[in-house]
């Protein structure tokens, strides 16, 4: 078998990609009913801290009325939590070999390594340099974020879009380095003694 393959050979896998970023592109759009709940790492520290939905403001600036428990939302601290949300998004699960038992008779095969999907896994979300450039390639919404640079319901349109253009390459691009391996190669694919 062929060593950290750069395809995804688990439909299983390639499945949850394919959902979890589809889902992602739509709950970065969502009102503040639907984010999650729990603390957010940016100035937007829960789901009730935003009252009012994105696509709701008709101006958004360093003088918005929407509460938080910190004082007042600014358009930064609005983008940020698009961006720190989107950016978290980027996660996907984790692959991990693992062995199971096979009653075929075959004494090559009588043990099989393949592969399970397990826990969410920050190990392969994107970088954040990575994805910031990747995000500032998309019209430069990130050329700031300071209080007041991004005020108005168009500049956080752009942000927007650009994170579901960030999102959405890295669902058709995101792949799992995977190992599947057969007892009869396990020796040459891990370098222990296996049967061969």
């Amino acid at each position: 078998m062929t060593t950290g393959e750069k395809t995804d050979k688990n439909p299983k896998i390639g499945k949850f990609i394919n959902d979890v970023i589809t889902d992602s592109i739509n709950a970065v759009q969502r009102d503040s009913s639907n984010l999650p709940t729990g603390t957010l790492p940016s100035p937007v520290v829960s789901k009730n801290s935003l009252g009012v939905a994105p696509n709701q403001f008709s101006s958004i600036g360093t003088n918005s009325t929407v509460p938080t428990r910190g004082g007042q939302l600014t358009a930064s601290a609005l983008s940020d939590l698009f961006f720190v949300y989107a950016h978290n998004l980027t996660s996907i699960r984790r692959a991990t070999v693992t062995r199971l038992s096979t009653n075929d008779g075959t004494p090559s095969s009588s043990t099989l390594w393949s592969n399970q999907i397990t826990s969410l896994s920050s190990d392969y979300k994107m970088a954040t340099g990575t994805f910031r450039t990747q995000v500032n390639a998309q019209g430069d919404p990130l050329s700031g974020l300071q209080p007041g640079s991004i005020a108005s319901n168009t500049a956080i349109d752009t942000l927007i879009a650009a994170l579901q253009t960030v999102l959405q390459n890295n669902r058709t691009s995101a792949s799992v380095s995977i190992t599947v391996c057969h007892s009869s190669c396990h020796s040459s694919c891990h370098g222990s003694r296996g049967r061969r």
